[in-house]
């Protein structure tokens, strides 16, 4: 919390700029900085009541800036540093990678959003990180991590821990031959099991249903995102902290842990 503040403090001086350039942006020209504080205030005029035209510039150069920019959207293509048969098969994956999150994440729409920011802010944020709840829909284990895609298997035992149920009953049971034929007292099994040799009810986990997650390219406001003071370049820093605003039914599905305590 008080490196967050700490970071809120260092920037204060560029976001009271950033909110002065969005008034602009937006038509609104009676508006101002104070001179001490830094604070965005409106200026007060006489004939505030009477229609007043204007022209505003400032809007359609920056949506001619942004067009310009999205239409040099940045592609990549990976190069081997050898001949060798491997590194050639690498860069071949790691393109059909980049070609995947490009049709998968709509890179084209995301770049124009990201350019959207730079005429009022001067920057960006384009975060690349994996959603859990993202994806198709699975079948899970919360014990082994076993899933499966057919849907129909929610609410029933997990496959994988009910075969090495089995492998334990089994291997059991060698024990105890080997320990009857040797003359030692076995070892009872380690739970009971029903007549027709089925594990007992709750023995075997319940697959629940889950996703499979993906990946997502989330344009960040700058003003969600607080950065070291001092810091100069995004490659360098060790760690940023970003505010997200949801709904609490969001909130409550992404951290089920804290769900009881949101309002």
């Amino acid at each position: 919390k008080e490196w967050v503040q700490s970071a809120y403090q260092y920037r204060l001086t560029w976001e009271r700029q950033w909110d002065l350039n969005r008034l602009f942006l937006k038509g609104d020209q009676l508006v101002g900085k104070h001179k001490v504080t830094g604070d965005i205030i409106r200026l007060n005029t006489e004939d505030s009541k009477r229609l007043r035209s204007q022209n505003n510039m400032l809007r359609p150069t920056s949506r001619s800036l942004v067009g310009k920019l999205a239409k040099l959207i940045p592609t990549y293509t990976c190069i081997p540093a050898t001949s060798d048969f491997e590194e050639a098969h690498g860069c071949r994956a790691a393109d059909l990678v980049l070609q995947y999150l490009r049709a998968n994440l709509d890179l084209d729409r995301t770049y124009h959003d990201m350019c959207s920011y730079l005429p009022w802010a001067g920057n960006a944020f384009l975060q690349l990180t994996w959603n859990p709840l993202a994806g198709r829909a699975i079948s899970y284990c919360e014990v082994c991590n076993f899933f499966s895609y057919d849907e129909a298997m929610i609410g029933g035992d997990c496959p994988y821990c009910l075969q090495r149920w089995q492998e334990q009953q089994i291997m059991m049971k060698m024990q105890q031959l080997q320990a009857m034929q040797a003359g030692l007292p076995a070892e009872s099994p380690p739970g009971p099991s029903s007549p027709d040799g089925s594990p007992p009810p709750g023995t075997i986990p319940q697959l629940v249903e889950a996703q499979e997650g993906d990946v997502e390219a989330i344009v960040r406001d700058p003003r969600d995102v607080f950065l070291p003071p001092g810091a100069l370049d995004v490659r360098t820093i060790r760690r940023f902290c970003v505010r997200e605003t949801m709904e609490v039914a969001e909130a409550a599905r992404r951290y089920p842990l804290v769900a009881p305590y949101l309002k």
